[in-house]
């Protein structure tokens, strides 16, 4: 849509008034359904069913041995790692189709303050616009309705670019999935609610379909610091350091250890972020010193956690427990003896630091 509409030369008046009406009808015909939860009503049961395999898996490793028991682990946590897959692309996707909703409900409701104010404007113009002056008047008024709707198209576009993006960055989660030992069921992914604009949410079509080959952008957040030459590992380094400490769950704690049998807290750390290539210092004292500061309420699967109740322990400054994040709310951690690598709820206060992938 341009600012004018389409050759107006000789156009009558009322051939422009119509021309306008089509072309903003045809505007809010874009607008169409949208999802209106941020949350997958599948993510709950696929939360509960991955850690009860883990534990399965940490009861299977500490009573049983022999091929048949490491086949069982093995493949436990294989299925470990799908099903977390599939809850961290749905957490990737869920909040973006929430804030898609919010913008589409805005977009519907801007278009249709456009419209209204069209229909009214043209009702209390029509009088005088049998003098240039009135028709002058007119004419830029719908001119400037339809800047006001090629704006809201434009924010439309851009949201969805940025949807796309966020739909394709969480995709290889799902794809994950069925790489594993354990089929996932093909529903597994999020069941879609939905609302159309007759319950007050208007969707968000896509005005320009061509505009999604910018979805690339996302990956700009991947791209090295200019600055530093380094990425913040949020990405699939991350990932990759998040998979490895869950291919170790049910492994017994041993202090000192750094795996891959057996681990100690920083061991499982420094040995799941090895695996990604990204090397760690051996002990929590040091490595609260790497990496770059993380608010809390930006956490990312594969930041170190280091919980406040820990610090202090043994009369040392530093924190004397380190934790790894694999979603915003939960973490694998090797806590002491006796207890097996776990997957934990994230600590109510703490210090986050992200390790920097070179």
């Amino acid at each position: 849509m341009t600012a004018g509409v389409g050759d107006t030369a000789g156009m009558s008046l009322d051939g422009l008034v119509e021309e306008v009406g089509r072309a903003l009808a045809g505007a809010i015909g874009l607008f169409g359904v949208a999802p209106v939860s941020g949350v997958w009503e599948s993510t709950g049961g696929l939360s509960a069913g991955r850690d009860a395999v883990a534990r399965a898996g940490g009861a299977a490793a500490q009573s049983w041995r022999g091929v048949g028991a490491s086949g069982y682990v093995s493949d436990g946590n294989g299925l470990v790692s799908a099903l977390h897959s599939v809850i961290e692309a749905d957490a990737g996707t869920g909040a973006g189709f929430g804030a898609s909703a919010d913008a589409s409900a805005r977009g519907g409701t801007g278009m249709d303050t456009v419209i209204d104010d069209t229909r009214s404007a043209v009702s209390a113009v029509a009088p005088s616009t049998d003098t240039p002056a009135g028709k002058a008047q007119l004419v830029a008024h719908l001119q400037h309705q339809l800047q006001r709707a090629k704006t809201l198209l434009v924010a439309a576009e851009r949201r969805n670019i940025e949807l796309a993006a966020i739909i394709r960055a969480a995709a290889g989660g799902y794809r994950a999935s069925m790489a594993g030992p354990a089929m996932m069921p093909m529903g597994a992914g999020p069941a879609i609610p939905a609302t159309t604009s007759g319950g007050g949410v208007r969707g968000i079509g896509l005005p320009d379909a061509a505009g999604l080959a910018g979805a690339g952008e996302a990956r700009r957040a991947l791209m090295p610091d200019p600055h530093t030459g380094y990425a913040p590992a949020s990405g699939s380094a991350a990932q990759t350091a998040v998979r490895a400490a869950l291919s170790k769950l049910g492994r017994p704690y041993v202090w000192g250890a750094k795996g891959p049998d057996a681990f100690d807290c920083s061991g499982l750390v420094g040995w799941s972020w090895a695996q990604a290539g990204v090397t760690l210092a051996r002990d929590t004292y040091s490595q609260i010193e790497q990496g770059t500061p993380v608010a809390p309420g930006d956490v990312h699967a594969g930041d170190m956690i280091f919980p406040l109740n820990s610090f202090g322990e043994d009369g040392r400054p530093g924190p004397g427990h380190v934790m790894l994040a694999i979603s915003p709310t939960e973490c694998a951690e090797a806590q002491q003896a006796g207890v097996p690598v776990k997957i934990s709820p994230m600590p109510s206060a703490y210090i986050a630091r992200r390790p920097l992938a070179g």
